[in-house]
């Protein structure tokens, strides 16, 4: 990645569920911080994995934690990881992920 020996990737696409983590990391430490041009990071919000606690405040630990392995500031795309576990009252309810989303994004997380 660093070398630019894959110029037809475009995207790198990962999640905290991914190896336990170590897919984030390991793609972290390639791009150490800052993407090759014209390669988006994309990464997903990860219910808990014991409790299945998909609240907005799980999402902002999720996003923490995406950040902290891949050494970046921010993410340009941002996905759920398996939002079908969810109603669509329980993803846009107050303290919700779709809640989370949205602060995200006005904060310039995403």
């Amino acid at each position: 990645l660093a070398g630019g020996t894959a110029p037809q990737l475009t995207t790198i696409d990962t999640s905290n569920n991914y190896g336990q983590g170590l897919s984030g990391t390991i793609i972290g430490k390639a791009i150490r911080g800052t993407p090759p041009e014209g390669v988006l990071i994309a990464s997903k919000l990860d219910c808990d994995p014991e409790t299945g606690d998909f609240s907005a405040d799980r999402m902002l630990r999720s996003l923490e934690q995406s950040l902290e392995r891949l050494g970046v500031d921010r993410l340009p795309l941002l996905h759920l990881h398996d939002p079908n576990e969810l109603t669509y009252r329980e993803a846009f309810a107050t303290g919700g992920p779709c809640e989370a989303l949205s602060r995200m994004r006005r904060e310039g997380l995403v």
